[in-house]
């Protein structure tokens, strides 16, 4: 299984609105407590029809050393609508309604808050995928690309970037829409976390993998390893718990040699880069609930660490199935 992931972390300037959106792949908090381990295998099914429609809560918050942000998630409806049943997969339409915000946001004012929030708003993203369910393409993916294009020039004239430095690193953000791959990649990072355990096979023996997470600027992937197992069975659902880290030594090199080339095009060089970015790490847990009569979550939990030196910054993630409202 791949998971996209955007997982870099920086104290150097500049550089500091594209660590932001590279980090921005959410996650949520692991209950403490397990029960005990089972020792069936489950094959989760999938039993989607043309026509079904699954509504969930999307919850999300973040902690990160030096700033201040609310404890309580932002909250985001979701309607999942299954397109078609295809021979290779399913066409989803997977689309977002309005973002609730924590108080503490809706009580600033902040235009590239209110531009992000309503980005995807009613946007039906059409998700082609695979059979056992895993992302392949977004078949409306250049309509999506326009869409945040669009955004992403509003947020720069609001931020009034009118010196060259800006106006490298906005360019450098635009690159990261810039083809099919990556649209699809930033803009399913969320639905990719959500297919992740769908239709597995699993049991109680721990399976332990080695992946590549892409490089969002097209450049070198990043090397990890990863383990799964069956938490949890009963007769209506199955837990399924993740852990995932990336291998240090090659992801340090990595990011190196992106915020190198970021500090020339800025005409910036930076001094010990590798004391800069400091000890860096990124590990991911998660959790799945899943239904084992239609193989449709009941809940996901992902929380994603991120540790730069003595920084650290943890994004949460949550899906909560909501019933089906009958107008």
């Amino acid at each position: 299984m791949r998971i996209p992931a955007f997982m870099l972390s920086s104290r150097m300037p500049g550089v500091a609105v594209v660590i932001s959106l590279l980090l921005a792949t959410p996650s949520f908090s692991i209950a403490e407590e397990s029960p005990a381990a089972p020792t069936a295998e489950v094959q989760l099914p999938v039993v989607w029809k043309v026509g079904d429609k699954v509504n969930y809560k999307v919850l999300k918050t973040r902690e990160q050393t030096g700033r201040q942000f609310s404890p309580d998630p932002s909250s985001t409806p979701l309607e999942i609508e299954v397109l078609e049943s295809r021979e290779d997969g399913y066409l989803l339409g997977w689309t977002y309604g309005k973002v609730e915000l924590p108080k503490g946001l809706k009580d600033v004012a902040n235009p590239e808050v209110e531009q992000l929030g309503e980005l995807f708003r009613g946007f039906q993203f059409r998700l082609q995928l695979a059979h056992p369910p895993a992302i392949v393409g977004v078949e409306n993916w250049q309509e999506l690309q326009g869409k945040i294009r669009k955004v992403m020039k509003t947020m720069s004239d609001l931020r009034g970037e009118n010196d060259a430095e800006a106006a490298a690193v906005t360019g450098q953000i635009m690159t990261m829409f810039d083809t099919k791959e990556k649209v699809t990649a930033l803009a399913t990072r969320d639905a990719q976390m959500f297919f992740f355990a769908v239709g597995g096979n699993y049991s109680a023996e721990t399976y332990e993998y080695e992946d590549v997470l892409p490089n969002p600027f097209g450049g070198e992937p990043f090397p990890c390893k990863g383990q799964l197992r069956l938490k949890s069975l009963d007769e209506q659902q199955a837990v399924i718990s993740w852990s995932q880290a990336c291998e240090p030594e090659a992801t340090l090199k990595i990011i190196k040699k992106i915020v190198t080339d970021m500090a020339t095009r800025l005409n910036k060089p930076i001094k010990d880069v590798e004391q800069q970015i400091g000890n860096f790490a990124v590990t991911d847990e998660g959790e799945f609930r899943i239904d084992r009569n239609t193989g449709w979550p009941i809940e996901i939990k992902h929380k994603r660490s991120v540790r730069s030196g003595t920084n650290r910054r943890v994004d949460i993630l949550a899906y909560r199935r909501e019933p089906i409202e009958v107008n």
